[in-house]
């Protein structure tokens, strides 16, 4: 976000931001694809506001897994909006910014972070403009101030975009790296880029693994809950909705994972206690450690098609972190829920007691 190529490399501006190995801060980039000194394809990126002697280049051959690529291309994302001093109503507790920091006197450097509290106060007005005076106390996510808190103005705030970034260029390249473990087949993209493909069946696995997490809103729709599994981290999952007979308010889903390392991943993401996965209306997901389970054989295959359709504010995700209001209100929710399972338990203990004493004849 703070570097700039010269005008004449490329005329169009930068539609992307990418965070950079080295010091874990978002940039807004400029992209070619080009030979490297082997002659082999590679990515250069080119750093906005800074010189050429600043450009990466990542070659197609560099990444040793699916996996790797698939974590480099998770460092890209649409450019993110400056918030705007009448935006600031908008901002409440969980909010996500890509955020300016500050280290010396001018090394200014983005990261993203989740607002905590919210300090309102009366707007001044300048020349007729209205200028926002609040602050926005945000807890870091990632580079060096990670898990500490600092308070913000708006003009230091960033709203995020998490969608897969339209960038020709970018895709041109994945698709490129990605041939050379997928046999040049490149209708894998999925496997990158849930956003723009559907979902392929997941064949030649001896095993997969899936788990079941409860109370979700029953507007949520597959491709949703898979675009934000992947958002958080990087997973390529197939997921299915199941909706129960009895009258309930919420549904439930099963998330099938290749492999039993990508299901621990999942598994300690959801059961991490700093923060609680949450509906807009504040739901919280509820997934137990012993809900997870291995199955024989190839992962079976749940075609799903993408939609342009706006889905319900209800159904969008978002993360409550561990020290907001948000986040009491959803652990208390899922004490309620984990009482409701243990009643539950009790109860089919019984039918199954009751059912065994009719059927063999020992009423």
């Amino acid at each position: 976000m703070a570097r700039k190529r010269p005008s004449e490399a490329v005329p169009a501006p930068p539609n992307l931001e990418f965070r950079a190995p080295g010091d874990d801060a978002w940039y807004e980039a400029r992209l070619a694809v080009e030979e490297d000194v082997e002659g082999d394809a590679a990515l250069r990126v080119m750093y906005c506001n800074f010189s050429g002697a600043f450009d990466e280049l990542y070659p197609a051959d560099r990444f040793a897994s699916p996996r790797e690529l698939e974590e480099f291309a998770g460092r890209f994302r649409p450019t993110s909006a400056q918030l705007q001093d009448e935006e600031c109503g908008m901002v409440v507790e969980g909010t996500e910014f890509c955020a300016a920091h500050t280290f010396g006197d001018r090394d200014v450097r983005f990261y993203d972070a989740v607002v905590e509290s919210v300090r309102r106060s009366k707007h001044r007005s300048v020349n007729g403009e209205a200028i926002c005076n609040c602050t926005f106390v945000v807890l870091w996510k990632h580079g060096p101030i990670a898990g500490e808190r600092t308070p913000i103005n708006v003009q230091d705030a960033c709203i995020m975009e998490k969608k897969w970034p339209q960038n020709p260029t970018l895709d041109h390249f994945l698709d490129i790296a990605r041939s050379r473990f997928n046999g040049n087949d490149k209708t894998s993209k999925q496997a990158i880029d849930p956003e723009r493909s559907p979902l392929k069946p997941m064949l030649g696995e001896n095993n997969y693994h899936a788990f079941w997490i409860d109370n979700l809103e029953k507007d949520l729709s597959p491709i949703t809950m898979n675009d934000f599994i992947y958002e958080q981290t990087s997973l390529s999952s197939q997921i299915e909705i199941s909706y129960s007979v009895l009258p309930v308010m919420s549904c439930s889903g099963m998330v099938l994972l290749r492999t039993e390392k990508e299901a621990k991943k999942l598994l300690d993401f959801l059961l991490d206690p700093a923060h609680i996965v949450v509906s807009s209306r504040g739901r919280p997901w509820f997934v137990r450690d012993d809900w997870c389970q291995k199955f024989e054989g190839a992962m079976p295959r749940y075609e799903v098609k993408r939609s342009n359709r706006v889905q319900q504010d209800s159904s969008k995700l978002k993360l409550a972190y561990k020290g907001t209001k948000e986040y009491e209100r959803a652990k208390e929710l899922q004490g309620l829920r984990h009482e409701f399972h243990n009643h539950l338990e009790c109860i089919y203990r019984r039918l199954e007691s009751e059912e065994r004493k009719l059927l063999t004849g020992r009423g």
